[in-house]
Parts: C-alpha cells; structure tokens; sequence
C-alpha cells in the first residue's frame, strides 16, 4: 500500500495546485472487486490523501458484475458510479463473460445492476461487440435498456489484442458494424439512454488513450505508474518502455520520470500522417488500442479508423437533422 499512499498524496497535491477536483478509478486485467479488503484499504487511503488537502474526489469501479448481494451493496455504498461490463442477453453473455465452470454470469450481473439501481447510484454499461455479436446490436441494446436500465451505454468492438482470432475485426466489417451500432443507437433512444463509443467524440478534442495526455497517474501491481491503460504488467510494461514512475518505499513518495513523460508527450503530440487530412483528427481514438502510437504503425484503413470515421459522419447527420428540425418548428411557432 506504500505506492497507493505515494500516488494518492502526489495526485492530491497537483489536484490542489490545478484547482482541480481528483478522480480515483479501480479498474484492471482482471476484476477489482475480488479482494475487496484491498480496494477498501487503498480507497480510504486515497480518500483521507484527498481530504487532506481539501480536494474534492470521485470515486468509479469497473466491475464484470459477478459478486454476492453484500460486496455489490459495498460497491454501490462506496462509489459515486459503477461501471459494469455486459455484453448482451444470456446467450451472448454466456460466451463472451462465462463463469469459471462455464454456467451464464447474467443472473449475477442483473442482479448488481438491480441493487445500484435501488442504492440511486448512476450506473454506466460497457459493451463488447464481436464478430459474432455484430448483427445483433440492437438485441443487445434491447435487452440492456430494459433489464439493465443504465444512465448510459458505451459500445467498444472488441480489441485485436485478443488472441482468438475469431474474435478480430476485419476492415470489411466496418460498414455493418456502423449500420448496426445506428440501429442500436435508435432504440436506445427510445429509452432516453445513450448508445456510445470512446473512439469517437465530438464534444471533446481528444487522441489515443495514453495516460499521460490525460494527467491520469495509473499504477500497475509492482508499485509503478504506466502509460498505457492496457498496462497490467510490470516487466511487459517496462519492455514496451511504458513505465513513466515507482513508488519509493523508503521514503514513501513516488518518483515520477517528468524528463521521460515528456519525450512522450512530445512523440504522442505528432499526428500521423495517415490523418493529418481526416476531419475527424481531434476527436478519434487513432484507433487505439489496436495501434499504438508510441509503437508506430498507421492506423488508416484498418477496422477501427474505418468505424470512427463512419461514426463521427453519422453523428454529424444526426446533430444537422435535429437543428434542421427544429429550425423548422420555431418558423411554425
């Protein structure tokens, strides 16, 4: 707990000098609400850093939902937002988030989206879409609008890192999956939910996810602080060089490398020449996680560049039809 105490202080004291309030997230490779001695330890750790100095902190976990009734009251006790990761109905959350003996999680996960909803906590979903889910987004939106009833929905096709290669998208499914994601789109609107991704955001001047474009100070097991969110190993971490700070247990602080933070916001902050004339340079992902920036790579034509692209055009349409539409009404008021 030596690193968590040294990042909470460190994070709370540039809160305080920005003005700005600090946000702790517990998320990770695997689910962070199994030891929840330990996120009760370090949450009072970075709540009592944050008090200190009278900075004001919001709290968010990521959970697959598979809990007992107890930790899923702990959690909605606790945090000021729950983010549950669903897939679907059973069928689909059955292969994509099965339980260790193989058996359906989506008795569990309705059942903590049940007990968040009745604790008057906002709760947000995190939907995976694969290859074999792509046509069935708006069974999937369907189901979670009704059964999950979150604030809001965000969709994210389903990452190439994963090894199975059924698993991947390919550049040619990107039409469908666009199409499919605005049909979605258009029944969650009926329910007043948002049905959106991270890899496209107009509202907002944004890239790839790198923790240090973010002022996110992100700490992996090992004590240390790593760029990537993708990051949930230290000697993986410190190959693909994305290590940027180690607590100091001696002395409890945590060193932060500012003169290597540094060269990598510099490298990050050079836009790829692939989307230097795209339109929607400043509010996409760059197909992040599948390219990494600080690895190279071209992002342009693959499955998730095709799919941002696609979204923002269509979002677009949407924002210019409602103005239109209701230019039209005032001229009838």
């Amino acid at each position: 707990m030596n690193a968590v105490c040294a990042a909470a202080q460190t994070a709370a004291r540039n809160c305080l000098l920005q003005n700005q309030p600090m946000t702790v997230v517990f998320h990770g490779g695997g689910e962070p609400a199994l030891d929840l001695a330990w996120v009760s330890q370090a949450l009072e750790i970075v709540e009592a850093a944050a008090a200190n100095l009278g900075v004001s902190l919001f709290k968010y976990i990521a959970t697959n939902g598979v809990m007992s009734e107890r930790r899923a009251g702990w959690l909605a006790e606790h945090f000021d937002l729950i983010g549950l990761s669903c897939d679907g109905p059973e069928e689909i959350q059955s292969i994509q988030r099965p339980l260790r003996n193989g058996r359906s999680s989506s008795m569990f996960v309705e059942r903590t989206a049940r007990m968040v909803r009745q604790s008057g906590k906002p709760l947000h979903v995190r939907v995976t879409v694969t290859p074999a889910a792509l046509r069935r987004q708006t069974e999937i939106a369907q189901y979670l609008c009704e059964e999950i009833q979150p604030q809001e929905i965000d969709v994210e096709p389903v990452y190439r890192g994963n090894g199975n290669q059924g698993y991947r998208f390919q550049p040619d499914d990107a039409n469908e999956f666009v199409e499919e994601f605005f049909r979605a789109r258009q029944v969650c609107r009926s329910y007043h939910i948002p049905w959106q991704t991270s890899g496209v955001r107009l509202n907002e001047l944004h890239d790839s996810y790198c923790q240090i474009h973010r002022s996110v100070l992100q700490l992996i097991p090992g004590g240390c602080a790593a760029v990537c969110y993708e990051a949930c190993d230290e000697s993986q971490a410190r190959q693909s060089g994305f290590i940027v700070g180690k607590g100091d247990h001696s002395r409890n602080v945590f060193q932060l490398d500012s003169e290597y933070i540094r060269f990598l916001q510099e490298r990050l902050a050079v836009m790829p020449v692939s989307c230097a004339a795209c339109f929607n340079r400043f509010h996409c992902n760059r197909a992040c996680p599948d390219h990494c920036a600080l690895t190279g790579g071209s992002p342009k034509g693959s499955f998730r560049c095709l799919v941002n692209l696609q979204i923002a055009e269509g979002l677009l349409l949407e924002r210019a039809s409602q103005k239109k539409n209701s230019e039209v009404w005032l001229h009838r008021l």
